[in-house]
């Protein structure tokens, strides 16, 4: 005997008939004339951007200052650490330094002390 999948009948079901929607009151009537319906416009030369003369200047102000840093790759000899630094070449000052330099004396001061983040963690709990 088989007990498989079964097909049951399905009811028929009524075409639908498309009717017009019924106008609202006060509704506008939306066709238009032969002579307002939308054309493809008459072909135009594609636009043409011009940069003025102070786009110019501040792309070259934006070169200068990038040439007038020095990116540097450094290993601190304290915590083993890479580090970033863009220094000013004018200057000499550091004007960015990943990670910070108080993350750095905070990593070689846990260093000297001991401390490590690694092995069980103990916590002490009081009711």
């Amino acid at each position: 005997m088989d007990i498989g999948q079964t097909v049951r009948p399905v009811a028929s079901v009524g075409a639908t008939v498309p009717t017009e929607p019924l106008p609202s009151p006060g509704a506008v009537r939306t066709e238009l004339p032969p002579a307002a319906v939308v054309t493809a416009p008459t072909e135009t030369p594609p636009a043409r951007l011009e940069v003025s003369g102070a786009a110019v200047r501040l792309q070259q102000a934006e070169e200068a200052a990038k040439e007038a840093i020095r990116r540097n790759l450094v290993i601190d000899p304290d915590t083993k650490q890479v580090i970033y630094k863009a220094v000013d070449t004018r200057s000499g000052q550091i004007v960015q330094q990943l990670p910070d330099e108080a993350l750095l004396k905070l990593r070689a001061y846990v260093r000297a002390n001991g401390a490590t983040t690694e092995g069980p963690h103990v916590a002490e709990k009081t009711a």
